[in-house]
C-alpha cells in the first residue's frame, strides 16, 4: 500500500495483533492561521506589550533557530529565555499560541471508530509536557480515547522524534515487544523522517498525507 513503510500489517488485523500510534500536530490537529493572527495581535501586541520583541530581528532569528533545533514547545521557550529572561512572563501566552489548533473531524472519527472496535490507541508527539497538559484540559473528550501519551520532558533532556532512543523509550514504557512479531505497531506521522526512523526500528509506519488517506486505510483494515 502506498505511503506504508516498515513491517507489513497483519493479514487479519484485530485488536490483539495491531496497535495504532498517532502524531498530534498536522495529523489529529490542524492550525487556524486566522486565529493565530488574531491571537497574536490582540493578546501579545495590544494587551501585553510584546511589541518590543516583534521588532527585534535578532529575536526572530533566535526563535527560528530554536524551532529548527527542536520541535518541543517547552524546549524552544527555554532556549529563548537564555537571551531574554523577561520573556518568562509570556510563557502561558507562548503555549496558548502553539496550541491554537483544532481537531480534524475526519481523523477524530477514525480514532472513535478504532476505539469502538477495541483497538488500543496511543499518542507519540513532540508537543511537550506543558502544551500537552493544556490541550488535555481543553480537549478532554479527544484525549480520553488514548490509552497512553508519550512526549518529550525536561527530565529526559527533551528527547524527541526522530531520535531512535525516543521511540525505544515509548516501546519500553508501554511494554511493547521491540521485535513487533506478535503485535504490530502502526505509527502515523506527517513527517517522513519520523516515519523512516520508526520503520527502521520495526514499526509499521504510515506517512500521513490527508485525513481521507487515513480514513480509507483504516476502513480497509478494520
Amino acid at each position: 500500500m502506498k505511503h506504508l513503510y516498515g513491517l507489513p500489517l497483519p493479514e487479519n488485523p484485530n485488536p490483539q495483533n495491531l496497535v495504532f500510534v498517532f502524531d498530534l500536530h498536522k495529523v489529529i490537529l490542524h492550525r487556524s492561521k486566522r486565529s493565530i493572527c488574531w491571537f497574536f495581535f490582540r493578546r501579545l501586541v495590544i494587551r501585553s506589550g510584546f511589541v518590543q520583541y516583534i521588532f527585534n530581528p535578532v529575536f526572530w532569528v533566535r526563535l527560528l533557530k530554536a524551532r529548527y533545533q527542536t520541535g518541543v514547545t517547552d524546549d524552544i521557550f527555554e532556549r529563548l529565555l537564555v537571551y531574554y529572561p523577561k520573556l518568562k512572563k509570556y510563557r502561558a501566552d507562548f503555549v496558548a499560541l502553539e496550541n491554537l489548533q483544532a481537531p480534524n473531524s475526519t481523523v477524530v472519527n477514525v480514532i472513535r471508530t478504532l476505539k469502538a472496535k477495541g483497538y488500543r490507541i496511543y499518542l507519540l508527539s513532540n508537543v511537550g509536557h506543558t502544551a500537552c497538559s493544556q490541550l488535555r484540559l481543553t480537549m478532554d473528550s479527544l484525549f480520553a480515547h488514548f490509552d497512553g501519551l508519550f512526549y518529550p520532558t525536561r527530565e529526559q533532556g527533551y528527547l524527541q522524534k526522530p531520535d531512535p532512543a525516543f521511540y525505544k523509550a515509548f516501546l519500553k514504557q508501554f511494554q511493547f515487544d521491540e521485535s513487533m512479531r506478535e503485535q504490530r505497531v502502526l505509527f502515523i506521522d506527517d513527517n517522513f523522517l519520523n516515519i523512516s526512523v520508526a520503520a527502521q526500528l520495526g514499526f509499521s509506519s504510515l506517512h500521513f498525507k490527508s485525513p481521507r488517506q487515513l480514513a480509507l486505510l483504516v476502513n480497509n483494515l478494520v
